[in-house]
């Protein structure tokens, strides 16, 4: 067995003024980076809602403004 230690009143007084406890600091989880891969689909995305659907693009071909100037 240990010997119990005598603590006085003042000691843990000093102690807790010398060394104050450190405070735990919250960790950031930093952003996870993007790989090439995820911005080439995600650019590829946004390039295909940009284009006019089927439809529309085939519409476009006949045209009668177009036609008229001819």
């Amino acid at each position: 067995m240990k010997k119990a230690k005598l603590i006085k009143k003042d000691s843990l007084v000093d102690q807790s003024v010398r060394s104050p406890k450190k405070t735990r600091k919250l960790k950031v989880k930093p952003e996870r980076a993007r790989t090439a891969l995820e911005v080439t689909q995600e650019w590829l995305k946004q390039k295909q809602d940009d284009r006019p659907g089927a439809r529309e693009a085939f519409a476009l071909l006949f045209d009668e403004s177009e036609t008229q100037s001819a």
